[in-house]
């Protein structure tokens, strides 16, 4: 094997002992100190501002009659398709915020009042129903309509990033 001039060089000869005894160029200076601030400037938003988890659903107004009344009250349920992956989400109390079809001035925010956890499939997808309650003058005031379309959007958590990694 033939040795050339790069093989010959040694860990403690002339040469590397200069490279290493020099001082870093400005800019690389600067770059490391850019990097480490924009490190710290992400961990901090990542500590700080918080990252909705929201999950949407679909949903129709039907309405309630109660059995032996001849009357045009009743009572008014939302009930919202949720996609079954959520299910774990929602066996404790969430508002939703509702729109409505066809009714784009109006956005409601109501309690779930019940959840059903049979499974229904549509077009493939798995689904459990949620079911909010109204009132018949809520519903009359907000002029809502039996097979009405409604979108649900329901914030299951508000947690920052940094909580979403840590707190496992």
């Amino acid at each position: 094997m033939e040795k050339t001039e790069q093989n010959k060089i040694e860990l403690r000869s002339g040469k590397v002992r200069n490279i290493i005894g020099q001082i870093p160029p400005f800019w690389v200076r600067t770059g490391t100190v850019v990097i480490i601030l924009i490190l710290i400037a992400l961990g901090y938003t990542a500590w700080k501002v918080p990252y909705p988890f929201t999950v949407e659903a679909g949903g129709t107004v039907e309405k309630i009659v109660p059995s032996g009344f001849r009357g045009n009250t009743g009572k008014y349920d939302i009930r919202l398709l949720v996609p079954y992956r959520y299910n774990d989400y929602f066996h404790e109390p969430r508002r939703v915020s509702l729109t409505f079809e066809g009714r784009d001035d109006v956005s409601l925010s109501f309690r779930i009042d019940r959840v059903s956890d049979s499974v229904i499939t549509r077009d493939g997808e798995d689904y459990f129903s949620a079911f909010i309650s109204i009132e018949d003058w809520d519903a009359v005031r907000y002029r809502l309509v039996p097979g009405m379309k409604v979108q649900a959007v329901c914030t299951v958590s508000d947690k920052t990033i940094w909580q979403r990694i840590w707190a496992r």
